[in-house]
C-alpha cells in the first residue's frame, strides 16, 4: 500500500474527506492491492509439476503468518502434488468471495483473480467500477485469466491510482505510540494518585480525531496527566481537541456508546426545573416518568433553577417502568430531596415485584435515618431484611441521596457520605415499576417533599466511595460516537453537542491510586499472535475495543504445518468456537484437539491428507467502523 496521509510529513492538521463520497476506498482498493501482491509472489508456486511442494517456503509463508490472506486451499479435482489450482482466499472486508486462483496444467499456467459480490467476477455491486474495468481490459478470456505480464501492468495501474488517494485508513483512533514486550499498546500509565497518564515522552503518541468529513491529526510528545478520577471507580478516558495543538485529558464514568443510534435505556436525567404547576415530566433521555396523584412542578422550593417536583404526602408519587431489572454491571441513582417532615417508614425509592412488593426499597427509618430492604429471590428480603443508617435527614432542607451497586456491593449515601453497605454480587429481583414518594405496591408510606435533579445510570455506576455532593445542577454527560455522521457527541438526545474527542482507554481507581489502565488498540486492530492451545480449554484474550462493534477472525493450525490455517468460525473442528464477551475480551473454547485433524476436510484436498494435531491458535479483532 502507498503511504497513507497520516504518515506524510507535509499533511496539514486538517484533512477534508468530503470528496470521497460514500465509496469506501480502503475496503476495495486496499484489499485488492494485497491480493495483487500476494498473487505475484505465488507465481513461484506454479513453476513445475510439484507446485504443491512449495507452499511452506517464503514469501508465501510470511503472507499467511501476517494475516494478509486467510487460508490456502486446493481444488477437489487435483492431487496433493499436482492440484488443478491453488486458491488463496481473503475473507476480511467487503462481503463476498475474494480469491486468487493459480491454475496449473500440462499446457499452461495462469492466474485467475476473483472478487465476487454477486454472481460474476469483479461484480463490485455499488462500489466504484474502476478496478472492474481495469481487470476486464487485462483479461484474456471470460474467466478473467491473467498472465504474469498482464498482472504486472494491472498492478502498476492500480498502484498509480492508489498513490493519488488522500484518505486515512482508520479514523477516530490512537494511531501509534509506545508498545510493550508483546507489541501491544502501552501509551497509558497509572500516573500519580488518581491521575493516570498518556505516555508520550519517549515515543510520541499520534491521534486521529474524526469530525464528520474532517480529520484532525495531533501528536502528544510528552507525558500528560488526566484530571483526577473518582476514587474506587471505573472511568473511561478521553482526549479532547479544542484547537490545533490544544488537547485536554479527562474521563467519564459513563461507557461510551458507538453506533448509528443512541441507546437511551441506560440513562435518565430530570431536573424538575420548569413551569410552575406543570404535570408533565421531561427526561433528557426520552424516558417516560409520570406523576401519581396530583404531583406537580412547584416554585415554592427549588434546589437549582426556579422549580422542583412537589409531592403533597397524600397519594402523590413519581413513577417509571424504564428501569426494572438491574444487570451485573450495576446501577447508580441520585437525587435531592427536601422533606417537610420526618416520619419513620416514609418511602424515598422503591422497586417492586408484581404482587409481593419485593425488590429494593429505601425508606426513612427510626429518627429519619436511611433504611433499606433488598431481595434477590422475589420471595423474601434475603439480601437485607432491614438495616438502618446512622445520620438522619434534615427536614425543610435539601438532602442529597444516592444508592449504587457496583456489581459486588450495594451502597447508600447521604450528602456524599456512605450510610449503608451490603456485599452481594446478585442484583435485586425483577420488578415491574420504580416509584418515589410512596410504597411501590400500595398507597401507603407517603412522603411530603420536594425533589430535584434525579439522575439514573443503569448498567454502570458512578460512585463506590464517599464523594462531594454536587455543587451545581447536573448536566447530561453521555458520550456517543455517531458512526453515521462520524462524530463524537456529548450530552443527551435532547441536546447533543458535537466535539473532537477520542476514547483512548479505561482506568480502574482504588481509594487513592490508579489500580490498572487499559489502552484502546492502535488503528482499531488487535492481533493475539499465535499461542499454544490444547483440547477442551477456554482461552480469553483482552482486546479492549471499548465497544461491541467489532469482528473477530480466529484460526487454528498445527505447528508442523504452520502455513495451513483452519478458520475457527468456519467449519470449526471438533466443537471449537469463539464468543464475544463484551467490549473488552473475546474467548475461544477448544473442542477435542488431542487426536489427529484431517486437513483434507479443511483444505478440500482429494487425497494425501496432512494429518497433524492442531496445537496453535490466533485471534484477531478489528472494529467495524
Amino acid at each position: 500500500m502507498p503511504t497513507t496521509p497520516y504518515n506524510k510529513t507535509t499533511l496539514p492538521s486538517e484533512e477534508s474527506t468530503s470528496s470521497f463520497g460514500s465509496i469506501p476506498m480502503s475496503d476495495i482498493e486496499a484489499h485488492f492491492n494485497k491480493l495483487l501482491r500476494s498473487t505475484k509472489e505465488l507465481w513461484s508456486c506454479i513453476n513445475g509439476a510439484d507446485a504443491g511442494d512449495d507452499v511452506n517456503g517464503t514469501p508465501l509463508q510470511s503472507y499467511l503468518a501476517n494475516g494478509i490472506v486467510d487460508r490456502l486451499e486446493r481444488t477437489e479435482a487435483g492431487t496433493v502434488n499436482t492440484p488443478t489450482y491453488w486458491r488463496i482466499a481473503y475473507t476480511v472486508g467487503v462481503a463476498g468471495d475474494r480469491s486468487i486462483r493459480l491454475h496449473t496444467g500440462s499446457t499452461s499456467n495462469y492466474v485467475q483473480l476473483k472478487w465476487v459480490n454477486s454472481t460474476s467476477n469483479f461484480a463490485l455491486s455499488n462500489q466504484a467500477d474502476t478496478l472492474q474495468k481495469l481487470a476486464i481490459a487485462n483479461a484474456t478470456d471470460s474467466t478473467h485469466a491473467v498472465t504474469k505480464s498482464q498482472l504486472d501492468a494491472l498492478e502498476t495501474t492500480v498502484n498509480a491510482a492508489l498513490a493519488t488517494l488522500s484518505f486515512p485508513q482508520v479514523r477516530q483512533c490512537v494511531q501509534s505510540g509506545p508498545v510493550d514486550g508483546s507489541n501491544l499498546p502501552a501509551y497509558l500509565g497509572t500516573g500519580s494518585g488518581l491521575q493516570p497518564q498518556i505516555l508520550g515522552g519517549t515515543t510520541n503518541v499520534k491521534l486521529a480525531f474524526a469530525n464528520g468529513n474532517n480529520d484532525y491529526l495531533e501528536t502528544i510528545s510528552s507525558n500528560q496527566s488526566f484530571a483526577a478520577l473518582p476514587a474506587s471507580n471505573t472511568s473511561y478516558l478521553y482526549v479532547t481537541r479544542t484547537g490545533a495543538g490544544a488537547l485536554t485529558y479527562a474521563s467519564t464514568p459513563s461507557p461510551i456508546q458507538y453506533g448509528q443510534s443512541f441507546d437511551t435505556s441506560k440513562d435518565a436525567l430530570i431536573s424538575f426545573n420548569g413551569t410552575n404547576g406543570a404535570t408533565s415530566i421531561t427526561d433528557a433521555y426520552s424516558g417516560t416518568f409520570t406523576f401519581g396523584g396530583n404531583g406537580v412542578y412547584s416554585n415554592a422550593q427549588s434546589k437549582w433553577g426556579t422549580t422542583s417536583a412537589y409531592l403533597d404526602g397524600t397519594g402523590d408519587y413519581i413513577e417509571t417502568t424504564k428501569f426494572l431489572n438491574p444487570t451485573t454491571a450495576g446501577f447508580d441513582i441520585e437525587w435531592w430531596v427536601r422533606p417537610t417532615a420526618i416520619t419513620s417508614g416514609q418511602n424515598l425509592l422503591g422497586f417492586c415485584g408484581v404482587s409481593t412488593g419485593l425488590g429494593f426499597q429505601l425508606t426513612l427509618g427510626t429518627s429519619g435515618v436511611l433504611r433499606w430492604t433488598i431481595s434477590s429471590n422475589g420471595t423474601s428480603w434475603n439480601l437485607d431484611g432491614g438495616t438502618n443508617g446512622t445520620t438522619p435527614l434534615t427536614a425543610n432542607a435539601w438532602n442529597h441521596i444516592k444508592v449504587s451497586w457496583d456489581g459486588t456491593t450495594y451502597r447508600a449515601f447521604l450528602n456524599g457520605a456512605v450510610e449503608l453497605t451490603r456485599a452481594s454480587s446478585t442484583p435485586f429481583s425483577a420488578t415491574v415499576r420504580m416509584r418515589m414518594g410512596q410504597n411501590p405496591i400500595s398507597t401507603g408510606d407517603n412522603m411530603q417533599c420536594y425533589i430535584s435533579d434525579l439522575r439514573i445510570s443503569w448498567g454502570y455506576y458512578r460512585n463506590a466511595a464517599a464523594f462531594t455532593a454536587p455543587a451545581a445542577a447536573l448536566t447530561a454527560d453521555a458520550h456517543w460516537f455517531d458512526t453515521q455522521a462520524y462524530q463524537m457527541k456529548v450530552g443527551s438526545p435532547a441536546s447533543w453537542v458535537a466535539t473532537n474527542r477520542i476514547h483512548v482507554g479505561r482506568a480502574v481507581a482504588g481509594a487513592s491510586t490508579i489500580s490498572s489502565v487499559e489502552a484502546m488498540p492502535y488503528n482499531g486492530l488487535t492481533n493475539s499472535d499465535w499461542f499454544s492451545v490444547s483440547g477442551s480449554t477456554t482461552y480469553v484474550k483482552n482486546h479492549y475495543q471499548g465497544h461491541t462493534l467489532y469482528q473477530t477472525a480466529a484460526h487454528l493450525r498445527s505447528s508442523a504445518y504452520p502455513d495451513f490455517l483452519q478458520p475457527v468460525n468456519y467449519d470449526s473442528p471438533n466443537g471449537t468456537y469463539v464468543t464475544h464477551t463484551g467490549p473488552r475480551v473475546v474467548a475461544m473454547k477448544t473442542g477435542t484437539l488431542s487426536t489427529s485433524a484431517d486437513f483434507g476436510d479443511s483444505f478440500n484436498e482429494a487425497g494425501g491428507d496432512l494429518n497433524s494435531v492442531l496445537n496453535q491458535a490466533r485471534i484477531v479483532t478489528r472494529r467495524l467502523f
